[in-house]
């Protein structure tokens, strides 16, 4: 779920804030997985 929804918003922005909230309100929550979100991101998603 994570990849799938990671893939369709970094298509539409790059702004990472961004992704990482709409991200955190489709996921459930997880208390590891809030401080795991943006650098998964930025790292596999917004390569530049």
């Amino acid at each position: 779920m994570f990849d799938q929804k990671a893939k369709e918003l970094t298509s539409l922005s790059s702004n990472v804030q961004e992704i990482v909230t709409a991200i955190q309100k489709t996921l459930p929550q997880r208390p590891e997985g809030v401080w795991l979100i943006m650098p998964n991101i930025q790292m596999k998603y917004l390569k530049k």
